[in-house]
Formats: C-alpha cells, structure tokens, sequence
C-alpha cells in the first residue's frame, strides 16, 4: 500500500529504517484548477517540493471549498509518467513516434522560425489551435493572436455539442482517417 502511494505521488518510496528530514516546510499554494472551464480555487499542498494533495479552497467564489472528482484527481494527472514536461523534438521521420528533450529557447526559436516561414509562403491559413471550451485569457490571447497571423482556424472541442476528438483532428489535418 506505501508502495503504491509513493508510485502515484511521483516519487520513490524511503527505505524503511531511512528517515528523511524536511528539505522545507510544509507549503499549502492557493491556486485555480485548469482541468475543465470552471476554474475552482484550490490548494495544494507541498511537503518536500511535491504536491501531495488537493482541495478546495474555501474562500473562492466558484467552488466554495468543494472539489469535484476530476479536481481531486489533478495529482494523478501532475505525476503521470507519460506527462510532457519539457518540449520535445521529433526525431526520425513523421509517425515513428520518435523525439529528443529540447530547451524551451530553442523551441520557441523553432516554433518562430517555421511560423515566419509560413506567413512569409502566403500560408498563414495553415496553422491552427485545438482547444477545450474556455472563456479564460489565455484563451482570448491565442484568439488574437490567430486572428493578427491570419488564420480563421480557431477549433474549440465542446462536447456534448457533437464535436468528437476525431472530427477536430480532421479538420486539423484536412483528411479523413
């Protein structure tokens, strides 16, 4: 059972006779759930730099100190294994599902780069952004910045509208599967 709750915390479990002093204190970190629109307030709290729970954070207007079940599940999704935590480069050729961990400076070097190359081709049109529904800033800041670059593609995946997964990704990609 320790076992276990070490694995889904996202670290080794200690040694039984090894006792390990705080690095730092206890933290609890106020802050707003991003996994569905709603955004709730919670709370997190740190114990040796790792979050170690969620909940909810009782003076916030939306969710008053509850959290769904999504909410408290966030730590499974901060601690998965398969979590992208650093921006990758493909490697190999497309679908081969090959990358390489690159710095963020170079990705966004690269990400201009091709971006520039597009508009300077007259193929703005060609970028687009798959999101979940939102009415958040970030949300109206790639709206903007969609529309300064020339591109009305701007796909919002809003079920239970009728949109699934795979019809965004066809027409992001413009083909059927």
């Amino acid at each position: 059972e320790n076992v276990l709750k070490h694995k889904l915390l996202g670290f080794p479990p200690p040694a039984e006779d090894e006792i390990l002093p705080p690095r730092e204190p206890e933290r609890w970190v106020p802050s707003v759930c991003q996994l569905c629109s709603a955004g709730c307030g919670v709370v997190a709290r740190a114990v040796n730099g790792h979050v170690v729970k969620l909940e909810g954070l009782p003076a916030h207007p939306v969710n008053h100190g509850t959290l769904c079940p999504r909410g408290l599940a966030g730590l499974t999704e901060l601690y998965h294994p398969d979590r992208v935590v650093q921006p990758l480069k493909r490697i190999g050729e497309r679908g081969e599902g090959r990358f390489e961990p690159i710095g963020w400076d170079e990705a966004i070097q690269q990400l201009a780069g091709r971006l520039q190359e597009l508009r300077q081709r007259g193929g703005p049109h060609r970028v687009g952004w798959l999101s979940g529904s939102s009415h958040s800033l970030s949300r109206q800041i790639t709206q903007r910045f969609l529309r300064t670059f020339g591109s009305p593609h701007d796909l919002e995946l809003a079920p239970p509208s009728g949109e699934l997964p795979v019809d965004a990704f066809h027409l992001m990609v413009d083909q059927q599967g």
